[in-house]
């Protein structure tokens, strides 16, 4: 594996990673907007 491919395969690693963490904000926010309306 050369050096490029593995550079784009750690990209790849890190975009996955900030996408789990965008939803998870995502569904941290609408969890705390929802309980915010109820109580």
């Amino acid at each position: 594996m050369t050096s490029r491919q593995y550079d784009q395969k750690m990209v790849s690693q890190i975009d996955s990673l900030y996408f789990l963490h965008d939803s998870l904000l995502i569904r941290h926010l609408c969890n705390a907007i929802a309980t915010t309306q109820y109580n």
